[in-house]
């Protein structure tokens, strides 16, 4: 949901996103309905980075702990009385937050690049060492997923990076260091293995 704050009656408008993804407990296959740990990760960044691209201040995630059995929270506090548990959500929460927290949202990355209307791309500009760098993230959006009973799914769509060399990071920030070559072509182009699937990465442009 969305809603303005009082602040809009006195300045520019302060818009705030509340979201939350059903975690079950166990981890589906392809093409299940939602409501697992695993799908809950995915839609961290996912809705984190729609949040930063449609130009919101604030999002967050609700919430932190269960709230109830429907709407299991970032940390497991029911599973074990007393003891807080983190859940792939959190994790995937924690990596935006470190690659993208304080990022400057630049544009949505058209299918002309990407290949493929259904990966949906975001770029970003971050801090680095140099003074500044590029930071993509990207997902292939299912068709199922905007469906009454949303599904996932198993399909890709292959992607290849304009750079020589970069790091890949999945949701949870394990990185992988890809060049150009490593195809067997060298283009100046990576290919990132595997195609691009449901479960976001990121693209480090100077790993």
């Amino acid at each position: 949901s969305t809603g303005c704050s009082a602040r809009c009656a006195r300045g520019p408008p302060f818009f705030g996103l509340r979201s939350s993804s059903p975690a079950g407990g166990t981890t589906p296959a392809a093409g299940t309905t939602t409501g697992s740990p695993e799908l809950a990760a995915r839609y961290v960044p996912k809705v984190n980075a729609r949040a930063r691209a449609a130009g919101l201040v604030v999002a967050n995630w609700y919430s932190l702990l269960d709230s109830d059995t429907s709407l299991p929270g970032l940390l497991d506090s029911t599973s074990v009385i007393g003891s807080l548990s983190p859940r792939p959500s959190f994790f995937a929460t924690q990596t935006f937050v470190k690659l993208l927290g304080y990022a400057s949202y630049t544009r949505a990355i058209p299918s002309s690049e990407t290949g493929s209307a259904q990966i949906e791309g975001y770029q970003f500009t971050v801090a680095a060492s140099s003074g500044s760098k590029r930071m993509d993230i990207y997902w292939y959006e299912c068709p199922s997923m905007s469906s009454i009973v949303p599904t996932d799914c198993s399909s890709t769509a292959p992607l290849q990076i304009n750079a020589p060399r970069i790091g890949k990071i999945d949701k949870l920030g394990n990185e992988v260091i890809l060049n150009d070559g490593d195809d067997g072509t060298v283009d100046g182009r990576v290919t990132i293995p595997g195609g691009v699937a449901s479960s976001p990465i990121y693209i480090d442009y100077q790993p």
